[in-house]
């Protein structure tokens, strides 16, 4: 009788770890493990730098896995702020270089600081504040952690390389040339204004509630959801397994094609379609048009106005 009394005792325990493990991994999918492992204290300095940007044209932001926020200010000079709520060694904080006309914001890559492939950085984040009369060239490349712009900003180059994290904006991107790219992430924007454009997702959704200019947006797992205010000459959309809906201005004159292997093509503009409901144009307005192309292998496509 006592043997199976222990027996039961330790089954409840077995699937009580069971079931707590599957709660961290399912938590650590969406959330850093960190938040969730570590307890919270204060948010602590580690380090800051300033520094004058005069004679400077690119900054190139490298910072494996922490979160990243960028926000403009007043101050003529850069200045970088690193925080965590565990001290950090010297070796943890982050580095700044400067090499010809360009500053490099880095640290070194960390090892052993994965539990299943999710983050366990201990709330580690890094606050970028940029002058807002910077307007060159911006680079940031993150390995594992969210990047937030949390401020306008407009720069002549901006390209943001997010290997596994979310990239968000809920103020105005703005730059000549744009490219952001996530690798297993969302991208969310709240407006982006570019002449050249590029937005890239290999595993996530892709949201853009305003966007000006020309370029192509791409998931390749996930949906894609825009929202036009302008197109300069032409909008390309691909989704190779995902939904796209197009929002566009009603004054807009445009010349749509859209293509879906397995999926729908709907709109409330008047559209020609192939006889399998495959293929579908419309030319909407008058001339000088603009030109918008959709593609979907598998997912649904809308356009309305």
């Amino acid at each position: 009788m006592k043997d199976k009394r222990i027996i039961k005792f330790m089954i409840a325990v077995f699937v009580f770890v069971v079931v707590a493990l599957t709660a961290v991994l399912f938590y650590g999918t969406n959330h850093s493990m960190g938040d969730f492992l570590i307890v919270r204290g204060h948010e602590k300095i580690q380090k800051q730098q300033s520094l004058a940007l005069d004679g400077y044209n690119k900054i190139n932001i490298d910072l494996s896995s922490d979160n990243v926020e960028i926000e403009t200010t007043d101050s003529p000079k850069l200045k970088v702020v690193q925080t965590a709520y565990n001290k950090l060694k010297d070796e943890d904080k982050f580095t700044v270089e400067k090499n010809g006309d360009e500053i490099n914001i880095k640290r070194k890559v960390q090892e052993f600081r994965s539990f299943f492939s999710f983050d366990f950085r201990i709330n580690e984040k890094v606050y970028i504040y940029l002058p807002r009369s910077y307007d060159k060239n911006l680079s940031i490349n993150c390995s594992s952690g969210n990047v937030n712009f949390m401020s306008d900003i407009k720069l002549n180059e901006l390209d943001c390389d997010e290997s596994s994290g979310n990239i968000k904006s809920e103020h105005e991107i703005q730059a000549d040339k744009v490219s952001f790219t996530a690798s297993s992430g969302n991208e969310e924007f709240e407006k982006l204004k570019s002449d050249s454009y590029n937005v890239n997702a290999s595993s996530g959704n892709i949201e853009i509630n305003s966007l000006s200019g020309a370029g192509k947006v791409e998931a390749r797992s996930g949906n894609i959801q825009i929202k036009y205010e302008d197109i300069k000459d032409e909008a390309d959309v691909e989704a190779s397994s995902g939904n796209v809906s197009l929002t566009v201005p009603s004054d807009l004159s445009f010349e749509f094609n859209g293509q879906c292997s397995s999926g729908d093509i709907n709109s409330n503009f008047n559209m020609n379609k192939d006889e399998d409901g495959k293929e579908a144009t419309a030319k909407v307005g008058k001339a000088p048009y603009k030109k918008i192309s959709a593609r979907t292998s598998s997912g649904n496509i809308r356009i309305d106005k």
